[in-house]
C-alpha cells in the first residue's frame, strides 16, 4: 500500500533510524514524478541531533543535512511534500 507523507512530523516518524526496529533508514520514500515515474529515496531522520541523510536512487548520490530546511533547500523533498508528491510504501498487516 502506498500512501502520502502529509508533514514534517509524518516524515520524521518515518524516517527516524532511533524508532526503526532495524535503526536503518527509511528506504521506501518516493517522489511522484509527472507521467507516472518515481524517484525512490533512502531517507534516515537522526532524532538526537536533527540530521538528515538523504541516499537518491536514480543518481546513486547521498548527502546528509543538518537541518531539515538544509534537506529542503538541498533537494526536491521538500517541494514534494509542500505539492503532495511524496509518499511511502508500506506492506499491509
Amino acid at each position: 500500500m502506498t500512501r502520502r507523507i502529509e508533514n514534517l512530523a509524518d516524515l520524521e516518524a518515518l524516517a527516524d533510524v532511533g524508532r526503526r526496529e532495524d535503526g536503518a533508514p527509511n528506504d521506501d520514500i518516493h517522489i511522484r514524478l509527472n507521467g507516472g515515474f518515481i524517484s525512490r529515496k533512502t531517507i534516515g531522520y537522526d532524532s538526537d541531533n536533527g540530521e538528515w541523510f538523504v541516499y537518491h536512487h536514480i543518481d546513486d548520490t547521498a548527502s546528509t543535512y543538518a537541518t531539515a530546511d538544509a534537506m529542503f533547500s538541498g533537494t526536491h523533498i521538500g517541494l514534494a511534500l509542500e505539492r503532495g508528491a511524496l509518499y511511502v510504501s508500506e506492506e499491509e498487516d
